[in-house]
């Protein structure tokens, strides 16, 4: 069964990275550009050896996925929907604040 680690998870200035939430070596603030007193969050910034993680972690995800049968893709991309769905009005309201 696919595990989906970000749902509901504090994810503040961490990258997901082989199914762990691992802080960031910097972070890089995202401003509303109409409004530039507005910080709209901060994010991670990995370093080189954070992304060879990343990358080793997703060459290694990559043959169980390909295994997957299509009702296993069909049930994790359902959770993705469902988690975008219950998040719409606040995924809107930091879209809107970041264009």
């Amino acid at each position: 069964m696919w595990v989906l680690p970000y749902a509901g998870a504090p994810m503040a200035n961490q990258n997901l990275i082989a199914g762990e939430w691992v802080a960031g070596a910097t972070t890089v603030a995202d401003v509303n550009p109409s409004d530039v007193s507005d910080v709209v969050g901060e994010f991670a910034v990995a370093d080189e050896a954070q992304v060879d993680a990343a990358i080793d972690a997703a060459e290694s995800a990559a043959p169980g996925w390909a295994t997957a049968t299509p009702a296993e893709r069909a049930a994790v991309l359902e959770r993705v929907g469902l988690d975008l769905d219950a998040r719409a009005a606040e995924l809107g309201e930091q879209l809107s604040r970041e264009e």
